[in-house]
């Protein structure tokens, strides 16, 4: 028996089939015996088949997403890249030029740099501004110091009316969290790679 179902264009056939087992046993010292069993067991197989038609509809369907998606300028976006990294570099160095005339101490100058940077880049995220200039200079923006805390307060603005707990402090590290998580895990490799080296070469 076969029955055949359609349904969207896909075809499965299912076929029922009874079998009969018999088992005799003979019994010893010239008597003999038999004894029957019937079982009935139903296979089913499915046969899944997508119509040629379907086929070419989604073959058409893709080379039309296809077409209909922008063109990347790759050399575009690099000089894009490369001119906003150098200008938030050149504002980074500057602020470190004039941090230098105000503290005396190395470590001073470096962290109110980077604390700057991070205001600007917190403060131009919740003005709307960052997210138009990352648009246009891709990693330029997202690879300096000014990325990192841009992804910080991006979660930070969206989430925050989900309240202090499930909003803000659950969301807050939502992108910036793998860059904390790598950025962990390289420091700690290049820690051991340091210390090997110091200790069998001496230097470092």
């Amino acid at each position: 028996m076969q029955n055949i179902f359609s349904k969207c264009g896909y075809t499965m056939v299912m076929e029922n089939s009874n079998t009969l087992n018999q088992q005799g046993s003979g019994a010893s010292n010239g008597g003999a015996g038999s004894s029957g069993a019937n079982s009935d067991q139903q296979d089913i197989k499915y046969d899944i088949s997508i119509p040629e038609a379907d086929l070419e509809r989604n073959k058409q369907y893709a080379e039309f997403v296809e077409s209909k998606m922008p063109k990347s300028n790759h050399l575009r976006n690099l000089i894009m890249a490369f001119v906003v990294g150098g200008i938030i570099c050149i504002i980074g160095q500057i602020l470190y030029d004039l941090y230098g005339f105000i503290f005396s101490d190395q470590k001073e100058i470096n962290a109110a740099t980077v604390i700057t940077l991070v205001f600007l880049g917190c403060f131009l995220t919740g003005l709307g501004i960052y997210d138009k200039i990352t648009k246009h200079a891709g990693a330029g923006s997202i690879v300096p110091i000014t990325g990192f805390a841009n992804a910080m307060a991006s979660p930070a603005i969206e989430f925050k009316r989900e309240g202090l707990v499930f909003g803000l402090g659950a969301k807050l590290f939502l992108i910036g969290g793998a860059v904390v998580v790598n950025g962990v895990a390289a420091s700690i490799v290049v820690a051991l790679v340091r210390m090997v080296v110091r200790a069998i070469w001496g230097i470092g």
